[in-house]
């Protein structure tokens, strides 16, 4: 993934929101998973569109194996971290009692004015225990 994009957190939204350049290169990415493990798999490249895995999220451990990693720009360690594709992913429930995984991974359009940013949402504190501090000096 491409380097340099600030990170907002929203409990606001939903998933993990990719600006339109970058969700084109986890598309990028996911399809070569995908394509490994012949999932017929869709993404929506269109505003606030998701990629949706037929069946049951329990049906693709794999994705488990897969990561985004963060990186802290201030941090001259190299300090990162790792956030599990799986932490985006909710089972639902759709006609005739089928399930289907969708994966929010989310695409921003800029031309619609949302964010540059790499937006991590709900679902992230969902799955991680974050401590902030405000310094108060902005």
């Amino acid at each position: 993934m491409p380097e340099g994009y600030p990170v907002t957190f929203a409990t606001n939204f939903k998933g993990l929101g990719l600006p339109a350049n970058v969700y084109s290169q986890f598309l990028t990415l996911f399809s070569y998973i995908n394509g490994v493990n012949s999932v017929n798999v869709t993404c929506d490249n269109t505003l606030d569109g998701i990629c949706v895995l037929p069946g049951p999220c329990e049906n693709f451990t794999a994705y488990n194996d897969f990561a985004f990693k963060f990186g802290f720009a201030d941090s001259n360690e190299g300090n990162y971290m790792r956030i599990p594709m799986a932490a985006f992913a909710e089972e639902v429930l759709v006609g005739g009692g089928n399930k289907l995984c969708n994966l929010y991974v989310t695409y921003l359009d800029s031309n619609a004015e949302q964010s540059q940013d790499i937006i991590l949402g709900g679902m992230f504190f969902a799955e991680f225990f974050g401590k902030f501090t405000n310094d108060y000096t902005v």
